[in-house]
């Protein structure tokens, strides 16, 4: 009897040697693949998902923790409370955690390990692709290809998981508005063209003062700032920023967070073509900078970036905190022309791009100081014929007193004769009422129309240059008109003709 089960044994297939002891695992090597039709589909389920048993469990924990990261999105992006509260108690800690430790590395590690995910899923998939033309049978060419499925979804879930942590959370958090006091409601046509003298002004104040005091902005021969008269400047920029970033966050909360080392872009070139100047990476914390870029851009570009580690990941709203930690929570010069700058591009396209606003950009450059006229030229490509013709709206500085050289009054001066021109019907605005220019031109109109102080410059200034309009009036008698310039009630001349 031995020997009849023996042969009946030897003589049977291992699907039905399987069937006879169930503790045998079904093993690849074993199975004769090329006459599939032996398997029942319960036993190629469990080859194909769970063989090998170990790796197919560690592959499987990895899809897990993908579905983690996708719930972790899908609650923050329905309630923008929930991304608040996800944002503070999620992403700004693990974010300052891997910035501390990515900051000790010199290199761009985003792109490293960017090239080495793709490198890593190419190889494998060459692999993969031989392993396929080496074996035999349908059945056993698919588990190759289940195993390569199998590393795409536990590379896409770290992938998921990390980018809901560090970032996606955060994509529908709170606007900055909410939670600070300033504003990017609507604005009115003559507001946001008055807003880009006004930015004229303070690029002007921030250079003639750095010629009367600091002397510690220089300009290159073709027109480009630099920090410093020699080499770049990154580290020490980013120093001062994270400085001014705390400073703020004395203000906001919101805005305090890990002081960030920035590093070069590996691929400068390639980035440059693209016309990206830096690149924010939340899986590694890491403000990666464009050195290709000209200096003026780089104090921005890292504010910025460490405006959206902070869980600012709007682009409006990190770049309106980008401006207001540049310009009001730092004294560096350097940093705030630099802030003023990039908020006059912005602006200055903008009224630019709208219905006569060629003639009316030029108009009010006519104001800007000849260093940053040519920074603008410099920076912005194909600029040089723009800044090369005039205007059709001239800009006449009348008064005993009036000398174009000046450049801490001279914006201040055009910005009356704009509202002048306004008033006679020589600058027509299409829009009265208030509209959109997008959130962070809104931001910065709205921070113009919040600086008391600089429409109280504007009245003294002009009354120094022109004090034969200038007449004493009771404050009874005295009422601020919607330009916020004084309206005297007793017939005497207005500052708006």
């Amino acid at each position: 009897m031995s020997d009849i089960n023996k042969d009946t044994n030897e003589s049977m297939t291992p699907i039905e040697t399987e069937n006879v002891s169930s503790g045998v695992e079904i093993s690849m090597d074993d199975i004769d693949i090329q006459t599939p039709e032996q398997l029942t589909t319960g036993q190629k389920m469990k080859y194909l998902f769970m063989y090998p048993l170990v790796t197919s469990i560690i592959k499987w924990s990895f899809a897990v923790l993908g579905l983690v990261g996708l719930i972790l999105f899908i609650v923050a992006s329905v309630s923008q409370d929930a991304s608040a509260a996800l944002t503070k108690g999620l992403q700004r800690p693990v974010t300052d955690f891997f910035t501390k430790i990515y900051n000790a590395i010199p290199i761009s590690m985003m792109e490293i390990f960017i090239f080495a995910a793709i490198l890593g899923i190419l190889a494998y998939l060459v692999f993969i692709i031989v392993r396929t033309c080496q074996v035999k049978g349908g059945f056993r060419k698919g588990g190759l290809w289940m195993q390569f499925f199998y590393t795409l979804v536990a590379v896409a879930s770290v992938f998921c998981l990390l980018f809901s942590m560090c970032y996606g959370v955060a994509l529908n958090n709170k606007p900055f508005s909410s939670i600070s006091t300033y504003s990017d409601t609507e604005v009115t046509q003559l507001e946001f063209n008055e807003t880009l003298v006004y930015l004229v002004d303070k690029i002007n104040n921030v250079l003639a003062r750095d010629i009367d005091e600091t002397k510690s902005i220089f300009f290159t021969k073709d027109g480009a700032s630099k920090y410093a008269q020699s080499g770049r400047s990154t580290d020490v920029i980013a120093e001062k920023l994270s400085e001014a970033f705390d400073n703020a966050a004395e203000e906001i909360p919101e805005l305090k967070g890990s002081a960030v080392v920035p590093k070069e872009l590996l691929l400068v070139d390639l980035y440059s073509l693209m016309q990206i100047g830096s690149i924010y990476s939340p899986f590694t914390g890491e403000v990666n900078v464009n050195t290709y870029y000209t200096e003026v851009a780089i104090p921005v570009q890292i504010a910025k970036s460490m405006a959206k580690q902070r869980g600012f990941t709007n682009d409006d709203d990190a770049s309106f905190i980008a401006f207001l930690v540049c310009t009001q929570y730092t004294d560096d010069p350097y940093i705030n022309y630099a802030g003023y700058f990039d908020a006059y591009i912005n602006v200055g396209t903008a009224v630019y791009n709208q219905d006569g606003g060629k003639d009316l950009h030029l108009y009010i450059a006519n104001a800007l100081k000849e260093s940053a006229k040519r920074e603008v030229v410099n920076y912005v490509k194909n600029l040089d014929s723009l800044y090369g013709i005039t205007s059709d709206l001239n800009f006449d500085s009348s008064g005993e007193k009036t000398s174009t050289d000046s450049y801490y009054d001279l914006a201040k001066l055009l910005l009356v004769d704009l509202r002048n021109k306004v008033d006679t019907g020589s600058v027509t605005l299409d829009d009265v009422e208030p509209v959109s220019y997008g959130r962070y031109c809104n931001y910065i109109v709205n921070f113009y129309n919040s600086d008391t102080q600089f429409q109280n410059d504007v009245e003294t200034t002009y009354y120094e240059y022109h004090p034969d309009e200038l007449q004493t009036t009771t404050p009874d008698t005295t009422t601020t008109d919607e330009s916020g310039l004084l309206d005297t009630s007793d017939n005497s001349d207005s500052l708006v003709a």
